[in-house]
C-alpha cells in the first residue's frame, strides 16, 4: 500500500521577516508582540516552551549553545529583538527560528521558540 499525504497546515498569516519586539508569558498562553500586531499561542504547556540559542564559535562547523525556559530566557533577556526567518508547523507543536539581537552585542544570536500548545494561534492585526 502507497499512502500520500500533504500537509495542510497553512496559517492565515506569515510571520517571515517579521522582529519579535516582545515576548510575554502568561502561564497558559504565550504573546509574541509585533510592530504590525500580535499573536497569541493558547493553551501552552509551560513545562514544553523551550528557547534554544546557538553562537558561533570562530571555526566553521563548532557552536555553543543553551537551551532554557521561556521563563528564564525573559527574565535573563529584557531587552531584545528576534528576527523570524522560518516557521514549522506540526501536531500541537510550533517552532520559530531566526536571530536574536541585544543591544549590548553586535553579533548575532541564532534563536529557535519552541512551543507545545492545544489551543488556537489568535493573530491580531488590528493592536
Amino acid at each position: 500500500m502507497i499512502a500520500r499525504y500533504r500537509p495542510t497546515i497553512k496559517p492565515p498569516f506569515s510571520l517571515h521577516d517579521r522582529t519579535v519586539q516582545e515576548i510575554a508569558d502568561a502561564g497558559t498562553s504565550v504573546c509574541l508582540f509585533f510592530e504590525e500586531g500580535s499573536l497569541t499561542i493558547e493553551d501552552v504547556d509551560p513545562d514544553f516552551v523551550a528557547v534554544l540559542l546557538l553562537r558561533p564559535e570562530k571555526e566553521r562547523g563548532a557552536f555553543e549553545g543553551k537551551r532554557m525556559s521561556l521563563k528564564h530566557f525573559l527574565e535573563r533577556y529584557h531587552e531584545y529583538s528576534f528576527e523570524l526567518v522560518d516557521e514549522l508547523y506540526g501536531d500541537h507543536t510550533l517552532t520559530y527560528s531566526g536571530y536574536l539581537t541585544l543591544p549590548d552585542d553586535d553579533n548575532l544570536i541564532e534563536m529557535s521558540l519552541e512551543v507545545y500548545y492545544s489551543g488556537e494561534l489568535v493573530y491580531d492585526t488590528e493592536s
